[in-house]
């Protein structure tokens, strides 16, 4: 940002009100990110994160290991994935929070035992069914992914954007990629957040019968909802159509 401090108040100038406040608020934006990414980017927060290039998947993590998950770097994902979409670079973005190695990473920050005989969420989620300690555990897991997911759409409500906020005219949508209680791929929740300008019908909890609809029909759903009239998501020999239950 420094290096573009001459043009940014050369466009300030030049620039009408309301397009001066919303490069106002991307610079904010920017700058808020610059700060939060710094401490990271030079070690600090236990993080060891190296800037120079993409790093690789570090051995320890896999299955039986004691590679912590940092939570401060998946912060710094959602904040990165957050100024991608305000500032125009983007207008899809997405992330996983469970899959890959951070499936094998622990979450010691969150209350995960040294004790527990697998690793991470995935380990988790297969001894899930003995509930106590590990069903707690997961619980503040999917606490920490829900809050994630709360804090970009509290951001998405206040940037201006058209008439209103960035947040009318965009969807955001939690998956749990495994299916059911952990990837048997039967039954799929999700949570969506936004009805893309009253294209769908927010505020309420559905449950489609079972079998009838694939994952690929909500997606349907949320095409339609963004103007984009496919008839079909996936394999279309396995596809009923979009949700009805979930349209405005």
């Amino acid at each position: 940002l420094d290096c573009v401090k001459d043009d940014v108040t050369r466009m300030k100038g030049v620039l009408a009100p309301t397009e001066r406040a919303k490069m106002d608020q991307m610079l904010t934006s920017l700058r808020e990110l610059e700060l939060q990414l710094a401490p990271l980017a030079n070690g600090s927060n236990g993080s060891s994160m190296e800037c120079t290039g993409v790093a690789p998947k570090v051995p320890e993590d896999v299955p039986g290991s004691a590679t912590p998950v940092v939570m401060d770097v998946l912060k710094a994902h959602t904040d990165v994935l957050i100024n991608a979409i305000i500032c125009g670079r983007t207008p899809v973005a997405s992330y996983s929070l469970q899959g890959n190695g951070v499936s094998h990473r622990r979450w010691f920050a969150l209350g995960e035992p040294m004790s527990f005989g697998d690793t991470g969420l995935h380990g988790l989620m297969h001894q899930l069914p003995k509930g106590g300690a590990i069903e707690a555990t997961v619980v503040r897991i999917h606490q920490f992914f829900f809050g994630e997911m709360a804090r970009l759409w509290a951001k998405l409500r206040a940037i201006d954007e058209g008439g209103g906020k960035m947040a009318d005219s965009t969807i955001a949508l939690f998956v749990n990629t495994g299916g059911n209680k952990h990837h048997d791929g039967r039954e799929h929740a999700i949570v969506i957040l936004g009805n893309a300008n009253k294209h769908l019908a927010t505020g309420r909890w559905v449950r489609l019968p079972s079998g009838m609809h694939t994952l690929g029909d909500a997606y349907l759903s949320i095409l339609h909802a963004l103007g984009i009239p496919d008839t079909s998501f996936g394999a279309s020999n396995t596809s009923q159509g979009p949700l009805a239950a979930i349209e405005a």
